[in-house]
């Protein structure tokens, strides 16, 4: 017998639910953090055509532009996420996922990496993806917590 909306619900339906919640959300971060790494607008970079003039150029994480001069992060935090999503998919019925935990954390730390060394690179949708990356970090370390 299903509960009315309005009923309190017992603890034990409540734990069910947010580990169905976990289990069900653990793949959809990364699958969405890919959408957001794919957009042409990720990356900022910053070029200095004159000696006072300067030139905002705008690429995806996914683009090896940056990477060639020398903004390592982006490129790295795309490979990452890509492998994220799949061990994110493999182990979706594991009670224990380490290797998420691992990539993640790893992937939000290749992220803001650019951030120490050159702060104009991240843009809003660079802050949305490392929002994004930090909520499957703190999702898989609570399904690792139980």
């Amino acid at each position: 017998m299903k509960a009315a909306p309005f009923q309190k619900r017992a603890p034990a339906e409540n734990r069910y639910r947010v580990k169905n919640l976990r289990r069900f959300a653990l793949p959809l971060l990364p699958a969405a953090a890919l959408v957001l790494e794919a957009l042409p607008f990720g990356v900022r970079m910053v070029f200095a055509p004159g000696p006072e003039t300067r030139a905002a150029s705008y690429y995806a994480f996914f683009s090896f532009l940056p990477f060639g001069y020398g903004v390592f992060g982006p490129v790295i935090a795309a490979c990452l996420t890509v492998f994220l999503l799949i061990a994110a998919l493999l182990t979706r019925k594991q009670e224990r996922t380490p290797g998420v935990t691992a990539l993640s954390a790893a992937a939000l730390l290749a992220a803001i990496a650019p951030l120490f060394y050159v702060p104009d690179t991240l843009t809003v949708c660079g802050g949305f993806l490392c929002a994004l990356l930090a909520a499957e970090l703190v999702l898989s370390l609570l399904r690792e917590k139980g």
